[in-house]
């Protein structure tokens, strides 16, 4: 925005930076940032902290660590090491505190790599560090995006020149990306491949046809999942109509209130700085025009082509989903670099300052958002109160996908179990294979459906849960009457109920299953094959993976 050679002026960068600190605020004044999946990060780090240690028993019998090279790595490996200093609560925020400046950072970085001047253009992206991936706990993904700008700005700034060291770097930038997640990264190649089409010059066609050599290496570990993984696509949920509106209204972004006016701003506000661009460079001196023999405008080249592939992309691939929220950022940030209307000073510095307000009110409303979710999720484990330490526990949430808010139930026990011990059956990362932490072959997971709640098979899966947790379950509920059966109510808080097992009904149990499976009389040594209630701690008989769930949009 600003025009000035030397870059935007400091009363600028003081802003930025007041901003960028702003961000912060949501993240500190409440006492646990509720998020979807951010307890089940927070859980399996200290799972695989604590695998082999005698205070938690059921660790080494249930999980293993898995060191394939799959994505979603960083962000365990980053837990894992301040789980060592500062508790599980302190070590989310300070996780999150670090994102958030990496993309401020990152940010301001990219907008410049073109000319220092564009530096401003990095108040545009700050209102992306709060998105809806942020609300899911999808923290993988939530790292790559900085490390996508810094990817890419990386290549650009020093493509031209290339060196070892520059070399070793980029690998570095897009190994990390990748273990953060695949996404970001398939999107750094994707959008480093379009720059490099579009600055094509015939005098040194020879330089140019060496510059995606380097990029070779990256193709292996991407490659090598897909091959793992599969890579049938699922069909898109979302109608054509639902993607424009989903792009022209921002969605995924300031989801703290209701209404899409301030995502539908941000996005005029983008296409008026493009128009803005264009016209501009329109009324450029046909000499200098003339002595630039590439592409005027590479990033917005990129950023039209990025468009195209979240209008036609499927809703998820390779076993992953939540495709279309992730790919509808990627175009407003890729532009970030390109962006530099002819307006006078006035406007810029009042476009910066506007923006700086709108930073601080969303984080406002999201500081109040956070607060009312952490009061739910408070309840929540206050009901878990009376959970013995090293137990199997199972929560069944009923209005799970009433709200946003009440989303961040869903695995909110993850906060807890892991200092008591405790074996989270809603441990989905477990259950599948994008994960390091695993539960072990052979360990039966209780199935259940989120959707339809009242289908949980108490009997058939008693002998695996020790306590059953629900929320929200109506009085008449079916589920309701299957627990007075097998469980006792041991405490209510709130919406909250938790169920104890009962012990005395395991023996029926044990005599059905002997019986079913051809076994002795009791009294003899029970065959190999025979089936039998596991006592508390031990691992179940036959393996049946949990898919991956994905919440919905």
């Amino acid at each position: 925005m600003p025009t000035a050679t030397s870059g935007p002026p400091p009363w600028q960068r003081w802003l930025y930076l007041g901003a960028t600190l702003v961000l912060l605020l949501p993240l500190w004044t409440v006492p646990r940032v509720a998020t979807v999946d951010g307890p089940c990060h927070l859980y399996n780090a200290w799972v695989m902290r604590h695998l082999h240690d005698p205070a938690y028993p059921l660790f080494a019998t249930h999980f293993y660590i898995d060191p394939e090279p799959v994505p979603n790595w960083l962000i365990q490996v980053l837990l894992y090491v301040l789980l060592a200093v500062v508790p599980a609560a302190a070590a989310e925020k300070l996780l999150l505190s670090f994102y958030v400046l990496l993309f401020s950072a990152a940010a301001w970085w990219f907008a410049g790599c073109q000319a220092r001047e564009r530096r401003a253009n990095a108040f545009l992206a700050l209102p992306f560090v709060y998105n809806l991936l942020f609300h899911f706990g999808f923290y993988n993904f939530l790292f790559s995006l900085p490390l996508f700008l810094l990817a890419v700005g990386w290549w650009w700034r020093c493509r031209e020149r290339p060196t070892w060291s520059w070399a070793l770097a980029l690998h570095g930038l897009l190994l990390a990306c990748y273990f953060a997640h695949i996404v970001s990264l398939v999107m750094a190649g994707f959008v480093i491949a379009v720059l490099w089409a579009a600055t094509f010059e015939r005098a040194g066609w020879r330089r140019w046809l060496r510059q995606p050599l380097v990029l070779l290496p990256q193709l292996a570990l991407p490659l090598w999942f897909v091959a793992s993984r599969g890579a049938s696509p699922a069909a898109s949920n979302w109608t054509p109509q639902e993607k424009w509106q989903n792009l022209s209204e921002l969605r995924p972004l300031f989801l703290s209130h209701t209404g899409h006016g301030p995502g539908t701003a941000l996005a005029l506000l983008f296409v008026v700085m493009v128009a803005a661009t264009v016209a501009g460079a329109r009324r450029e001196p046909r000499d200098a025009a003339a002595a630039r023999p590439r592409a005027r405008h590479p990033f917005l080249l990129t950023a039209a082509v990025a468009v195209l592939v979240y209008l036609v992309c499927p809703s998820g691939m390779s076993g992953g989903g939540v495709l279309e929220p992730r790919l509808v950022l990627f175009p407003f940030l890729v532009l970030l670099p390109d962006l530099a209307p002819r307006w006078r000073r006035f406007p810029r510095a009042g476009l910066t300052v506007a923006l700086s307000l709108l930073v601080a009110w969303e984080s406002w409303s999201l500081a109040v958002w956070l607060g009312r979710a952490s009061r739910g999720v408070d309840e929540l484990l206050a009901g878990h109160s009376q959970v013995r330490p090293n137990s199997r526990v199972l929560d069944i949430v009923f209005d799970v996908y009433a709200s946003l808010d009440r989303q961040a139930g869903g695995h909110a026990i993850g906060y807890l179990a892991g200092e008591k011990g405790l074996i989270d059956w809603n441990d989905y990362q477990a259950g599948t294979g994008y994960f390091p932490v695993r539960f072990r072959p052979g360990i039966r997971i209780p199935q259940h459906s989120e959707l339809l709640p009242d289908a949980y098979q108490v009997r058939r899966n008693g002998p695996r849960v020790d306590f059953v947790y629900t929320r929200a379950m109506p009085p008449g509920s079916h589920l309701r009457r299957k627990l007075r059966n097998l469980y006792r109510l041991v405490a209510s808080e709130g919406e909250g109920e938790l169920w104890e097992r009962r012990r005395r009904w395991l023996a029926p149990l044990r005599r059905r299953g002997r019986a079913a499976a051809g076994s002795p009389p009791s009294g003899r040594p029970a065959s190999p094959g025979a089936w039998r209630p596991l006592p508390l701690g031990s691992p179940g008989s036959a393996r049946a993976a949990r898919p991956p769930e994905t919440p919905p949009r």
